[in-house]
């Protein structure tokens, strides 16, 4: 018997099909745990001021670390122009959402010439 081939249009479906599977099955669990929780806590005014203290140290450790890294960053491999190290940034405190079929998440960086 010879060996089973799957065709790379069906190998490429396959893939986004399981990445955006995972990534359904990823939100379903932190909303529910996020609804179970809410529902056996009972938030103080505090815990609001130590979340958005949370929140803002680590978006300023965050800077602090692209800032302190962009002159490696941006004299190595592909390069790191400023513009890109604030999507770096920003970019990091939000989760990789699923792309439309077709299309790749690839960078768009150039190599440093």
């Amino acid at each position: 018997m010879g060996r089973t081939q799957i065709s790379p249009e069906v190998k490429h479906f396959m893939h986004e099909f399981w990445e955006f599977t995972a990534f359904v099955a990823n939100v379903i669990i932190f909303i529910v745990v996020g609804v179970v929780i809410a529902l056996k806590v009972q938030p103080q005014p505090i815990d609001y001021l130590v979340l958005a203290l949370v929140y803002l140290t680590i978006h300023l450790v965050r800077m602090v670390n692209i800032l302190a890294l962009y002159p490696i960053m941006r004299k190595t491999g592909y390069g790191l122009p400023k513009k890109d190290a604030v999507v770096v940034w920003w970019g990091a405190s939000i989760r990789k959402l699923p792309q439309p079929s077709g299309r790749e998440n690839k960078t768009s960086v150039s190599p440093a010439t």
